[in-house]
Order: structure tokens, then C-alpha cells, then sequence
């Protein structure tokens, strides 16, 4: 039970008392609404299906200044009672809207015999008098005093059924004339629009035995009197989740006063044509209800015109359908497909740097064979000089480099203490031959740890030599250098021949795979990269240039 105490106008406070309702399961079972007015030790009572209070009316027929209660009704039987009460008085049974005077004092003496009554229909004086005589004595059986006995009778000013339209005017008067309280009593049409009493759900899933049942039941608290009054849609249906695949009654209420009442109903769903309108008793049956599916159910009555009564309701989705699922399945496949060409990527670039790779030992095979038969070219030249001693060491040397040179075929990366021993050891061959001087000298803060691709200089070398010195003797000079400048590592070859020039349909083997070499690194091993460059001076010789770009840390 709820109360509500809220100021009312001219020292009258109204507490609003709302009773809960019988429901039985889904069934509208209202009770009888009564206003219930306390004036002193007066409590007047006025009863109805269906009552509700609607503002202070206009005071046209009244000189005297004070308050007349404008009311609405819906159910035809309409009455009114009024008694003497103590501070013994209960209330056994009510339901409604009570007014207090609250410029009374609690026990202020009223004589209900003292009072007078006017009671007016549809303008015409049905009584007027005394009230004593004017009204009939009753015992009011919702009334007791708290040792459970029965109050003394209460007077019963009006029992009466109005029609449509009907306005009951009642007022009361003291005994000097002046007016105590007034009634304005409408009553209105309850068939606005149709009335939904109950409905019921099965979740059992069978269809034919639920339909079967629904369609022989008869249900007498459809039709109980209770209904008969009561304005608006009637039992709230408002997006009420049912389970996917039950089977859903509803019962709309007969007109009073009719044998049939005829509805016409259409069940809309979204993203469908809404469909025509069928008839129907009062009794709708709604079948296997679909999963994830909003519904809405209009009715009307079928034989005039009249508010549609609207009712939602929905079935969940499968767990398939609700949205949690399609957002996870949309990420789960978003981020399939995202590391599959992730994946896919980078499996195209190992194969490619795989194939990079193949390509860089394939080009670094076929300089083993140029540089063999170089050696083998130098070798002939000491036999042919006669130079054998020299040879024998020549070729005790090539078999060190050549052992070498096989070690380091499948190595991609060698240190360069391991580069620059194999640097000075062909050197040392070749000046064996070429009879020129040479140096080597490699900056102290290289560490030994730095990495390089095998023989990259040796090609060059031989260049230098086979261009540059070769005819020089004695007089020729070659010097290596490996330096550091900013990130990067420098290695000069520089000699001071003539220079070299490749003749016209000539290929330049050894430096041709050196560039291709050094093209395949630098598509592999990106931020790492190699450039080449010659420089050829005039009077001191020619320069070859190898810069090993990026290769320290900052």
C-alpha cells in the first residue's frame, strides 16, 4: 500500500490511498473506487466501477463561496452515503481517494440530522430537504468500530444508475444554510476502445493441444461485472519478452450489455507489409511464436469507430542472432582475415628474401670460379718465368683462400677480422707475382665483432691489381683502408696505376657480380646498404670506394 499526503486548496488536505489490485496471473481484477470526504466527524462516501476525480468545477449555481467536487464515472451504478463517525471508526474495506478538511478540529460536532441535501440530474430536482428524510438508513458493512461491531447506520443519499452522459448534481447544506460540500457526477462511455481483461502464455510448445484448449475455454471472470466499467486499453502489454516458440491468448472484453462483441485485430511485424484486419469474438490466439521477432497487435472494434488499443511484445533472438554474437563473429572474422594477410604477407616476403638469398650465393658461386681461374692465370705466369719456388708458395696460398672461400659460401655474414685476413692473405699472393708494395690498416675502434659479407673486395682487388699494378713492379703501390665516418664504414682500395678501362665488348665479370652483389643486399636488408663508387685521379691513381651504409649504432 502506497500513500501519498499532498496540500490540497482551502485548508483541505487530500491522502490518496491506492489499494493493490487482485491479478491473477495476467487478469485484471479491479475493485470498486470509492472518494471518501471527512468533514469533522462526516465521512461521506461516493462509489462507482470506476470513478476518477477531475478539478474544482465552476461555481454557476452556487453564491456562497466553497468547494464542488467535479467527478467522472464509467460504470452505471453510482452511490452515495454518508455517516457519523468516532475516533472507534474503522474501515474495514476501502479503496480510493480520501479528502480532510483540515480547518476542522477532528471532533467538531456535526448532527447529520441537522443537515440538508439538494440532488439534482441532468439539472432536474429529484429531492430536496432535510436530510433525515431524504435518505435511507443502512448498515454499512465496511464500516466498524474496533471492537469489530457494526457502526451505528449510515444514510444512503443516492443509489442510482446513470446513463451516458448523465450529470448528478448533489449538495449539502447545515442547518443554517450554508453549504457544506457539493457533488458534480458525470458518468462517461467506457467503450472507447477495446479492453484487454487477461491473456495467457504457453511455453510448453504445443501448439495443437494449446489452440485446442483456448479455443473450448470459457472464462466467466471475462465477462464478471468488474470490467464492464473501466475505460483505456485495459491490461498494460507493453514490449513483454515471451519466449521463442510459446503460444500467446488474449481476451478483450464483451460490451455490456451485448451477447457478441466483435473486434477486428492485425498482427504487425517489422519489415512486413502490414497485414488486413481479421475479426474476431474477444478470444485472439497467436501460435509458435518466432524467435528474435518484434510484434505488435492492434485492435479495434469491428462495428464503429474508436480508439485502436496498441500491445508489444518480442521473442529474445538466438544466441546467435543477439548482437553480442554478430559483433564478436564480425571481430573473430575481421581479425581472421587481418592475420591471414598478415601471414600471407609475410610468407611472400620469407619466400622472397629466400629467393633474394639463393640469388646472392648463386652470384657469390660464380665468383669462386673467376677468382680460381685468376689464380690459376698467376700461378701459369710463375711456372711460364720460371719463378717455381714463388709458384709453390703462390699455390699454397690459393688453396688457404680456396679453403676459405668454401667455409664462407653459405655464410651470409663473416666478421671483419675474418674478412680482412682473407683480404691480406690474396694480397700477399698477389704481390707475390706482381712483385708491388702494399698496406693495411684498419681503424682501432672497429670492433671485431662487426659483420660483413664475405669477399666482397676481392674482385676489386683483383681489379686494381690486374689494371693498376701489374706493370709497375717495384714501383707499385696499393693501399687498404677501413675507416669509420658517422654510422657508417668506409673501406678504400686505392693504387697508384694508370687506371683501368673496360674495352668495348668486353664484360668485366668481377665487377659485374660485385654489383649484382651488392644490388640484392640492398633489396634484403633494408635500413642496411652497400654503394660502390671509383675514382679515378689522374696522377696518383685510381680510387675504389665501399660504403658500408648504417651499419654502427649511434
Amino acid at each position: 500500500m502506497s500513500i501519498y499526503l499532498v496540500p490540497g486548496r482551502s485548508g483541505m488536505v487530500v491522502l490518496l490511498l491506492l489499494l493493490a489490485c487482485g491479478l491473477r496471473a495476467q487478469l485484471y481484477n479491479p475493485q470498486k473506487i470509492s472518494c471518501h470526504y471527512i468533514l469533522g466527524e462526516l465521512h461521506l462516501t461516493i462509489s462507482n466501477n470506476f470513478l476518477a476525480g477531475k478539478h474544482l468545477s465552476s461555481q454557476d449555481k452556487i453564491s456562497t463561496p466553497y468547494h464542488e467536487y467535479a467527478l467522472e464515472c464509467y460504470g452505471s451504478l453510482t452511490t452515495i452515503s454518508i455517516l457519523q463517525k468516532d475516533r472507534y471508526t474503522q474501515l474495514k474495506q476501502h479503496a480510493g481517494t480520501f479528502f480532510f478538511d483540515s480547518s476542522l478540529p477532528a471532533q467538531v460536532q456535526q448532527n447529520l440530522k441537522e443537515l440538508f441535501v439538494r440532488i439534482e440530474r441532468n439539472d432536474t430536482l429529484l429531492r430536496e430537504g432535510l436530510l433525515s428524510k431524504h435518505a435511507l438508513p443502512f448498515i454499512d458493512t465496511s464500516v466498524y468500530r474496533n471492537d469489530n461491531k457494526p457502526v451505528a447506520p449510515s444514510l444512503q443519499l443516492v443509489n442510482d444508475s446513470l446513463q451516458v452522459g448523465d450529470v448528478l448534481s448533489v449538495r449539502l447544506y447545515d442547518g443554517t444554510g450554508k453549504p457544506v460540500i457539493a457533488f458534480r457526477i458525470r458518468r462517461k462511455w467506457a467503450y472507447t476502445q477495446p479492453y484487454l481483461c487477461a491473456f495467457r502464455n504457453d511455453s510448453t510448445g504445443n501448439t495443437m493441444h494449446f489452440i485446442h484448449q483456448e479455443l473450448f475455454r470459457t472464462e466467466d471472470w471475462v465477462k464478471n461485472h468488474s470490467y464492464a466499467d473501466w475505460p483505456a486499453p485495459g491490461l498494460e502489454l507493453n514490449n513483454r519478452e515471451f519466449k521463442a516458440g510459446s503460444n500467446l491468448t488474449c481476451h478483450f472484453r464483451p460490451e455490456s450489455g451485448k451477447g457478441d462483441s466483435l473486434y477486428l485485430f492485425r498482427l504487425i511485424s517489422p519489415g512486413q507489409a502490414a497485414p488486413q484486419w481479421t475479426k474476431t469474438d474477444g478470444k485472439i490466439i497467436i501460435p509458435a511464436l518466432a524467435h528474435n521477432t518484434q510484434y505488435q497487435l492492434e485492435v479495434k472494434y469491428a462495428d464503429r469507430a474508436g480508439n485502436v488499443s496498441v500491445y508489444s511484445f518480442y521473442t529474445p533472438a538466438h544466441w546467435y542472432q543477439t548482437l553480442w554474437f554478430v559483433l564478436s563473429a564480425g571481430f573473430i572474422f575481421f581479425t581472421a582475415v587481418v592475420v591471414t594477410w598478415l601471414l600471407y604477407i609475410a610468407g611472400r616476403n620469407k619466400r622472397r628474401l629466400r629467393q633474394q638469398k639463393l640469388e646472392m650465393q648463386v652470384v657469390y658461386s660464380q665468383m669462386n670460379p673467376h677468382f680460381v681461374f685468376n689464380a690459376m692465370s698467376s700461378i701459369q705466369g710463375l711456372i711460364n718465368d720460371g719463378k717455381i719456388e714463388k709458384a709453390n708458395i703462390y699455390l699454397t696460398g690459393f688453396a688457404g683462400l680456396l679453403r676459405a672461400g668454401i667455409l664462407h659460401a653459405r655464410k651470409e655474414w663473416i666478421p671483419v677480422t675474418s674478412e680482412m685476413k682473407s683480404v691480406e692473405s690474396y694480397i700477399a699472393l698477389e704481390a707475390l707475382r706482381f712483385n708491388f708494395k702494399y698496406s693495411i690498416w684498419v681503424a682501432p675502434d672497429i670492433a671485431d665483432s662487426i659483420m660483413l659479407p664475405p669477399l666482397l673486395s676481392q674482385p676489386l682487388i683483383e681489379n686494381a691489381v690486374k689494371h693498376g699494378l701489374a706493370g709497375l713492379g717495384e714501383a707499385g703501390m696499393l693501399g687498404i683502408s677501413v675507416s669509420v665516418e658517422g654510422r657508417d664504414i668506409v673501406f678504400l682500395i686505392n693504387d697508384n696505376g694508370p687506371g683501368f678501362h673496360i674495352a668495348p665488348g668486353t664484360k668485366g665479370q668481377g665487377i659485374a657480380l660485385t654489383n649484382d652483389r651488392i644490388a640484392l643486399f640492398n633489396s634484403i636488408y633494408h635500413p642496411l646498404s652497400i654503394s660502390l663508387v671509383f675514382n679515378k685521379r689522374a696522377e696518383i691513381g685510381t680510387a675504389c670506394i665501399i660504403r658500408y651504409k648504417n651499419w654502427l649504432e649511434v
